[in-house]
């Protein structure tokens, strides 16, 4: 067993999470809930992003379809539902950086918990490149056949058999769910990442490939794979190889999916606000561009998912004042 540190502050210069909660989320709801916080092992924080959580319940409601612009990481998830039929589904999933919008439909009541993998972080799991899961959910099993043995433990910590249990004590931190993903984890790279080589090499891409995420995400003016390699001191080619084994897709690809998650975030904050401004914030000088990009990827224009945004809102407050 491996010494865990408790404490919930991050435990290295490395700060989790490279958005907001809610950011990237196309079709947000108030009934559906969401956290995220830092790795607790020192040891993991060098692969892991982050621990998140969402749960639902929607018995007696029709089934709803979560749709996001995903952050350009790999993820570890466990899918703990009780359908409306009334039976316990678990599952584990490993799932690539998904191109398009990842879609998830939610009936029922149930929760889903999981990690996503610092960029490159999935090398000190498996040695193929983020490109092979490209936009693809497999069993967890099927990647990482040695956490059978510790999957058990993994269901145990997210709730027994009682099915309110399934909902209730999952707001804030749960200290024991996330310890058994952790140990779950460092049973398989735990070894691999006391090897002081095999850390070295590994933390060395991670830090490149998160940093040029982390300037793409700061400065908008940031718009071609060019600057980005100017910026972080990278050759183009180069830095286009380790966007493809770390992340699955190349650097202009990034740029466009952290620009779309601002824009739909802050069209979900002020859908009044000018398109045009916002493309032009956003480092989007040609607003008719812009908006073929926005509505190849979300699925409808920029003003059209706006309106859409007004009537949400309008919904929500009058849900607000009706009596309970």
């Amino acid at each position: 067993m491996h010494e865990r540190d408790t404490r919930l502050d991050p435990p290295s210069a490395h700060q989790p999470g490279l958005n907001r909660a809610a950011m990237g989320v196309v079709r947000p709801r108030a009934d559906i809930s969401a956290h995220r916080h830092p790795p607790l092992h020192p040891l993991l924080a060098t692969v892991v992003d982050r621990h998140w959580c969402s749960r639902w319940d929607r018995h007696g409601q029709a089934p709803w379809t979560t749709e996001v612009l995903s952050d350009p990481l790999l993820t570890i998830s466990f899918l703990d539902v009780v359908g409306v039929d009334g039976q316990r589904v678990r599952e584990s999933w490993f799932t690539g950086v998904s191109k398009g919008r990842f879609h998830l439909s939610l009936e029922g009541r149930g929760l889903a918990r999981g990690v996503s993998l610092r960029p490159g972080g999935h090398l000190a799991l498996v040695s193929t490149s983020a490109e092979a899961f490209l936009s693809t959910r497999r069993p967890l099993a099927t990647i990482l056949p040695g956490i059978d043995a510790s999957l058990t433990d993994v269901w145990r910590a997210l709730g027994d058999d009682d099915r309110a249990g399934i909902i209730d004590g999952i707001d804030g931190i749960d200290v024991a769910a996330t310890a058994a993903i952790e140990d779950a984890l460092l049973a398989i790279v735990g070894p691999r990442l006391e090897d002081r080589a095999v850390l070295a090499r590994i933390t060395d891409v991670v830090e490149r490939t998160e940093r040029a995420l982390r300037v793409v995400k700061a400065d908008p003016a940031i718009v071609t794979v060019e600057d980005l390699a100017a910026t972080v001191g990278e050759d183009t080619r180069t830095l286009q190889r380790l966007f493809q084994r770390c992340v699955g897709l190349g650097p202009k690809w990034v740029i466009h999916r952290f620009r779309l998650q601002e824009a739909v975030y802050a069209l979900q904050q002020d859908p009044d606000r000018s398109v045009v401004d916002l493309a032009q914030s956003l480092g989007y000088f040609d607003q008719p561009h812009f908006a073929r990009i926005f509505k190849a990827v979300v699925g409808v224009a920029p003003r059209t998912y706006a309106k859409a945004e007004r009537v949400r809102r309008q919904q929500e407050r009058e849900q607000a004042v009706l009596p309970r």
